[in-house]
């Protein structure tokens, strides 16, 4: 076997995944602050407003936030229960 013959290429593929894209589909945002900035401020508290501007972004989907931020669906729970 050739190194040609061992090279999948979409043609080999079905298609319906040919299309397919493993990356997490791009949603259009309005660019506003997600804090205030009046001083330093902890990156504990930074992170956990982070996590809940990003859950209202997205309609408070926790799967797709978790997922979307790299965290856990039990790290958007215990860092949003406050």
């Amino acid at each position: 076997m050739s190194e040609s013959d061992s090279i999948l290429t979409p043609d080999f593929l079905d298609p319906m995944v040919s299309g397919f894209s493993a990356e997490a589909p791009e949603i259009e945002i309005e660019m506003v602050p997600i804090f205030s900035v009046t001083g330093i401020v902890p990156l504990r508290q930074l992170a956990d407003d982070y996590i809940k501007w990003s859950l209202e972004l997205l309609d408070n989907d926790k799967d797709a936030t978790a997922e979307r931020l790299g965290i856990s669906r039990k790290t958007i729970y215990n860092r949003t229960r406050n």
